[in-house]
């Protein structure tokens, strides 16, 4: 009877924006005790109040106006653990800073351009505290890629 080598799973950590406007948190493959200190630190950062757990969907939601601790805290707890890959040259695409606006690559269909759009308008619209030159910069990288998309090159 021959036996497997136990693997054990990368670190991993997904942060989504949802329709809602609350962020999910998911993640996983750390050692045990690893796990439970990223937690603790996770509830340190983000008040009781500001964030739930989700049993069903077994992720964190957490109030969007924490997502600058939660990348902290993201780059504390996963980023040293999995190696760094490559960024493409951003004169790879002629669209590349709207891209770049959106945080998106420069493969994102309209529909995936739409949708973070609307994710970043929830964080930085001024009505909610955000930055009037940041959401310009963002409706505009919106327009462009979505004229783009619809094969309307000639319109940039």
């Amino acid at each position: 009877m021959s036996t497997r080598p136990h693997r054990t799973p990368q670190p991993w950590c997904a942060i989504q924006m949802a329709a809602d406007g609350w962020l999910h948190l998911g993640f996983g493959g750390l050692a045990r005790e690893r796990f439970y200190a990223a937690v603790e630190d996770l509830k340190a950062i983000v008040p009781h109040d500001a964030r739930a757990w989700d049993p069903d969907g077994r992720r964190w939601e957490i109030d969007s106006a924490f997502l600058d601790e939660l990348k902290t805290w993201e780059g504390r707890w996963f980023r040293a653990t999995r190696p760094q890959q490559p960024r493409p040259a951003a004169a790879e695409h002629p669209l590349a800073n709207h891209y770049t606006a959106l945080h998106l690559l420069p493969s994102a269909p309209v529909p995936v351009v739409l949708a973070a759009h609307r994710a970043l308008v929830q964080l930085h619209h001024p009505d909610r505290g955000g930055d009037t030159r940041t959401m310009q910069q963002i409706n505009s990288a919106r327009d462009q890629l979505v004229l783009a998309g619809r094969g309307h090159e000639h319109a940039l």
